[in-house]
């Protein structure tokens, strides 16, 4: 389940100051918890080369320096701050929630 649907289940007046309908990070490549416990140069590539940031990639999105980050577009007409202290607390909840067990 990704943010936006957490949140309209949750918290439906935080998802509708949210401007992305569809979650804009690609798909997981190879294994990132790994990657998170061990490092990139001690887990493997999914096609047994050197594993990489460019090899192995988390959820969300990289740019071209291949920093990473998540994006969220945020209707500011339509919020308020309280608004968003409250979207704030909601994704770290829910982000601790997903994080692997260890």
């Amino acid at each position: 389940m990704h943010l936006k649907e957490h949140l309209t289940e949750e918290a439906p007046h935080l998802a509708a100051i949210l401007r992305r309908d569809s979650p804009s990070r690609p798909s997981a490549k190879g294994d990132w918890e790994q990657v998170i416990i061990h490092g990139l140069k001690e887990t493997a590539s999914p096609n047994g080369k050197k594993n990489t940031r460019r090899q192995t990639t988390p959820d969300f999105h990289g740019d071209g320096a291949l920093r990473f980050q998540a994006i969220a577009e945020i209707d500011f007409d339509r919020s308020s701050a309280l608004d968003l202290v409250a979207l704030v607390d909601s994704t770290l909840s829910y982000l601790s929630s997903h994080q692997p067990q260890s």
